[in-house]
């Protein structure tokens, strides 16, 4: 996880949810209904971002992450499918 190319997802990751972040509050506040609608799928999406980051932050640097939690998370971004249209 401290390899410079995954540095760099990471740190792309990083960016991608704090955009999303202000995107959403900014919709939010600016359309309601599209809050209503899709808040809860925003959340999930985003909690998975943060767990990722937050093994990777946590792992040995010299390493990958256990493919096994790579796996799980992976899992559970596909689980959550895209948001409704």
């Amino acid at each position: 996880v401290g390899a410079p190319e995954s540095l760099i997802a990471r740190r792309d990751l990083q960016w991608t949810l704090l955009e999303s972040e202000m995107a959403a509050t900014d919709a939010a506040g600016d359309e309601p209904p599209w809050a209503r609608k899709h808040w809860a799928h925003h959340v999930a999406v985003c909690q998975v971002g943060y767990e990722t980051l937050s093994w990777c932050w946590r792992a040995d640097q010299s390493r990958s992450l256990d493919p096994t939690l790579v796996g799980m998370l992976t899992e559970r971004r596909l689980l959550l499918g895209p948001p409704a249209p």
